[in-house]
């Protein structure tokens, strides 16, 4: 019987520590959270509200600038006035005994001589070179040429001039502008050569 007694009172006791342990972890329910545990939960409801402002901020699409209303000027259109210029030339006479020759102020320019058995369409006259006409040099250059099928001047060699280098350029580019007859070879244009000589003179002071 005592052992009874004794054994019913041990578990008694035992569950109530049971239960007092219990009570001591879990703590009362009505129990408010404690300052630490607020923080930490008002922290991560504040960091989720940052972020879905960010979210919300970019998927909102900037507003469309308004594009400014120009107002309405009105362009003057100006009347060009174009003045034509009537420019009254001389009427000077060709002599055809000078036809060869080209007159520039005092001094004249002779388109020269050639071979006689080759005939010059068109002749180009040469300028009288300022440097020679001031110093009043006169002079001659020949000039052997090339001449293609067609007529055109292919090659010019001087030969001879006096003085030396002083009429040269303006014969020799006076001279690539030629051009000849086609000489003709059992009906057949062929090419051909010719020596041509074009004279500097100064006309009569």
């Amino acid at each position: 019987m005592r052992l009874l007694l004794s054994g019913g009172v041990a578990v008694l006791v035992t569950l109530m520590l049971f239960y007092a342990m219990h009570a001591m972890v879990s703590g009362p329910a009505d129990a408010p959270p404690s300052a630490k545990d607020r923080a930490v939960v008002d922290f991560v409801r504040l960091k989720e509200n940052s972020e879905t402002q960010v979210k919300e901020r970019r998927r909102k699409e900037p507003p469309k600038p308004q594009q400014p209303t120009l107002p309405n000027t009105a362009v003057a259109q100006q009347s060009t006035q174009v003045q034509s210029l009537q420019i009254e030339f001389p009427d000077v006479a060709a002599d055809l005994s000078v036809s060869n020759q080209s007159f520039l102020g005092d001094a004249v320019v002779g388109m020269g001589m050639g071979d006689s058995e080759v005939l010059p369409l068109v002749k180009v006259q040469p300028q009288y070179p300022r440097r020679a006409l001031r110093a009043r040099q006169e002079g001659y250059v020949t000039a052997r040429l090339s001449i293609t099928p067609e007529g055109t001047v292919d090659d010019v060699e001087v030969v001879d001039s006096k003085p030396p280098g002083v009429f040269e350029r303006e014969a020799v580019m006076a001279l690539y502008r030629y051009k000849f007859k086609p000489k003709m070879v059992d009906n057949k244009p062929v090419a051909q050569t010719a020596t041509q000589t074009i004279e500097f003179k100064l006309g009569d002071s």
